[in-house]
């Protein structure tokens, strides 16, 4: 992931460098603290995983490995906000409200979510016929059908009390909330490769329960945290519903099932069918 550093960092360096103005920069400061504070750039590593996979150069699909994890920074943002998880701390840090003010913050996510869509066109240039359906296809990835409508229904998760939350709300929410804009990584990188509709079908497939997987791993880490700390509810969304054994079996269903469907790519899947069994490793270590 070095080339995704140096690209992001010459991207901000640009950035700031058009703006001119230091007060104005001030945005493009807050916007870099929270894209550039770590994290396991997992969404950019798909987007080049898939691209390598399909015998296409890293190179052009650059500016939309940088677009899917400057979406996911804006989210992150967003959710650490008084108004709406009202978190201190990310990674280690101060979270971005708490180091630059809400209202920097707010615009800081609103900023690092406009120049997504820059990117994503920009990662067209050679393949312009490409550009509508990319951008289409974000839209529904990220805004009211997706993560901004699992947002949604967190919200209102978190004002019921546990009898009144059920299953299949709990798993709409993660859905879209953080399962999308993981099939978008790698639904995209495929559709700027401009494979045929089959292969795009079963990347797709990949994609979708990967962002399951991901989001179980991530709910047996909660689990964890739980027995270790004695933590309450509010310390999981849903992994209260079941137990560690199912949730393990759910894991290691949905990896199955993600790398069952890159079969058509041969040795070329290797890297994708790592990224899915590493995601497993780490909820399971």
């Amino acid at each position: 992931m070095e080339a995704f550093e140096r690209y992001l960092a010459a991207y901000f360096a640009k950035l700031a460098a058009r703006i001119g103005c230091a007060d104005h920069r001030l945005v493009v400061e807050a916007m870099l603290y929270s894209t550039a504070g770590g994290g396991k750039r997992f969404r950019p590593s798909l987007v080049l995983a898939t691209t390598e996979a399909l015998g296409k150069s890293v190179n052009a699909v650059m500016p939309f490995a940088l677009a899917v994890e400057l979406v996911h920074t804006y989210s992150l943002i967003h959710d650490d906000l008084p108004c709406m998880d009202n978190d201190d701390v990310r990674r280690g840090r101060p979270t971005n409200h708490k180091q630059f003010g809400e209202a920097t913050a707010l615009l800081a996510g609103d900023a690092l979510l406009t120049e997504s869509f820059a990117l994503a066109a920009q990662a067209c240039v050679e393949a312009p016929d490409r550009c509508v359906g990319l951008i289409q296809e974000m839209v529904r990835a990220i805004g009211a059908e997706g993560m901004v409508g699992g947002q949604t229904i967190d919200i209102l998760l978190q004002k019921q009390g546990t009898e009144e939350k059920n299953l299949d709300s709990i798993k709409r929410m993660h859905r879209l909330k953080t399962s999308e804009l993981i099939r978008f990584s790698v639904w995209g990188a495929a559709w700027i490769s401009g494979c045929d509709e089959k292969s795009l079908e079963r990347l797709n497939m990949y994609g979708t329960q990967l962002g399951y997987a991901f989001q179980v791993a991530d709910d047996l880490i909660d689990l964890q945290d739980i027995s270790a700390n004695g933590c309450g509810e509010a310390a999981v969304n849903s992994a209260w519903l079941t137990s560690r054994e199912s949730a393990t079996q759910a894991l290691r269903d949905c990896t199955d099932s993600a790398v069952s469907s890159l079969g058509f790519l041969g040795a070329a899947g290797v890297p994708l069918q790592n990224i899915a069994e590493d995601n497993a490793h780490r909820a399971t270590r």
